[in-house]
């Protein structure tokens, strides 16, 4: 028959080899042991007829004297005599069992008690008293406490806390108030401060890869939005919330921001508009304007003639946009007027596009050119004057 469990947990608390495990007053431990004997089913009276049968016929086979026969011991084995057929199936000994049940199991409880009466003389008589507060203390200052009371401190772990900052003691063993042995250790766990982790750097990855950066970082990821970026490439991260580099607790859901690359953007007309106009509207665009000239009859100087592409086409932001602006008339060759007739320079200088300037003396009895400026075959603009002097 197996012990009961009362008593194999009396015997396992009491024996456990952690004495903070153990029982800490032996006032405690009585109590259960009476506690487990009032379950214990009643030792009931030996009363098995058979037994008492042998036992008789033994006594009275004993009480004769012996007659004619071997000793004994040393005559013929006799054949079992085979059961009597009406008698019957023979009665269960439960009340045997029951006894041999109660009898282990009080052999149990006694041994558990004397193992706990043991320890108690030996060790369990020690002085108790509470442990004192030290949570929130550094360990110098947390060991000054117990050193007042008689106790020492043994840091066993370290471990993060939102409450409670780095260095300073977060848990303690005994707790505060409970008992511990004079002369005992107190064990106490150390604040590594708030556990925080940084948002990695994921700009220029796939929505894919960065969200494994992110729940490789401890962290969790959350909404996916596009925006238009013209620096970034479509469908690679450009930014997240909260933002990279970021210290953030455990778990923290971070957003992703994915490129829809550049923007589309239909082109204005900056056509007939000053360059330096046009170049402000087409790169507050976002657009990279490039811009030429060149000479024309029609268009002022300054002046946009053309763009490229055309207005009104939709290009993506960061594009390339080409303007031409107009220089102007081109450029006219003086022609040679040295002793040209006045009136036939002047006419010549007319053709040309050009402005004569006459400077003539008092008496020109001549009537021609004898010097000019700019002299010639020099390119000047049209509308220009030439000055000629008449002799």
């Amino acid at each position: 028959a197996g012990i009961p469990p009362e008593i194999d947990a009396l015997v396992v608390t009491a024996t456990r080899r952690d004495p903070k495990l153990r029982y800490q007053r032996a006032i405690d431990f009585l109590a259960d042991v009476r506690r487990v004997r009032t379950t214990l089913p009643p030792a009931r009276p030996f009363t098995d007829s058979r037994a008492t049968l042998v036992v008789d016929s033994t006594a009275a086979a004993g009480s004769g004297r012996r007659k004619n026969g071997p000793p004994p011991g040393q005559g013929r084995k006799q054949a079992p005599v085979p059961p009597s057929r009406a008698s019957g199936p023979l009665p269960v000994a439960h009340p045997r069992r029951r006894r041999r049940l109660t009898i282990t199991a009080l052999i149990a409880l006694t041994v558990a008690v004397a193992a706990f009466g043991g320890w108690y003389l030996a060790v369990g008589q020690a002085s108790f008293i509470a442990a004192p507060t030290v949570v929130g203390l550094t360990q110098s200052e947390a060991e000054q406490v117990l050193a007042s009371a008689g106790l020492t401190l043994t840091v066993t772990d370290t471990a993060f806390s939102e409450d409670v900052a780095a260095e300073l003691i977060v848990s303690s063993d005994p707790a505060p108030g409970f008992d511990v042995r004079e002369g005992g250790s107190v064990d106490v766990v150390l604040s590594r401060g708030p556990e925080r982790f940084a948002v990695p750097d994921v700009r220029g990855l796939s929505a894919a890869d960065a969200a494994a950066e992110i729940t490789g970082a401890g962290l969790t990821v959350g909404a996916s939005k596009q925006s238009f970026d013209d620096t970034v490439a479509a469908g690679k991260v450009t930014e997240t919330d909260p933002a990279i580099g970021a210290e953030v607790k455990r778990d923290t859901t971070v957003d992703i921001v994915v490129s829809k690359g550049a923007k589309p953007v239909p082109l204005p007309d900056v056509v007939g508009r000053k360059a330096g106009a046009a170049k402000r509207i087409l790169s507050g665009l976002g657009l990279d304007v490039s811009a030429d000239s060149k000479f024309s009859e029609a268009v002022a100087k300054g002046e946009v003639i053309s763009m490229s592409p055309k207005a009104g086409t939709v290009v993506s932001s960061g594009s390339r946009v080409s303007i031409v602006t107009s220089k102007g008339p081109p450029p006219v060759t003086v022609p040679n007027l040295i002793d040209s007739p006045k009136s036939r320079a002047i006419s010549d200088l007319k053709r040309l596009g050009l402005k004569a300037r006459v400077l003539e003396a008092e008496a020109t009895p001549l009537d021609r050119v004898y010097s000019q400026d700019p002299p010639a075959g020099t390119q000047i603009p049209k509308g220009s004057a030439v000055t000629i002097r008449i002799i």
